[in-house]
């Protein structure tokens, strides 16, 4: 999935239910991520959210059984799978 750089927010519900996806790379344009953006997209695997994210959702991510977040150390994004116990992996500077 691509998602256009001139994207700002992944809305609510924006991909629920898409069992298609497995790898996605979120621009640094998004600043946002809001509830149930991704709900229940059972088959996704990698979802890499870059620096500029500065706000997600609780449920963004929910009934994504399978999901590694990847995320920059220290990043909103970091924290925030660590407080809701999301796998993730860490990206290394330059990646």
């Amino acid at each position: 999935l691509t998602i256009g750089n001139n994207v700002k927010t992944i809305g609510t519900a924006a991909f629920e239910g898409c069992t298609s996806l497995v790898d996605v790379v979120i621009p640094s344009s998004v600043k946002r991520i809001e509830d149930d953006a991704f709900l229940g997209c059972t088959k996704l695997k990698s979802l890499t959210i870059p620096k500029s994210v500065k706000k997600i959702e609780k449920n963004a991510f929910g009934n994504c059984d399978n999901l590694t977040l990847r995320v920059y150390e220290k990043s909103y994004a970091h924290g925030y799978a660590g407080k809701y116990g999301i796998p993730h992996e860490i990206i290394k500077e330059g990646e």
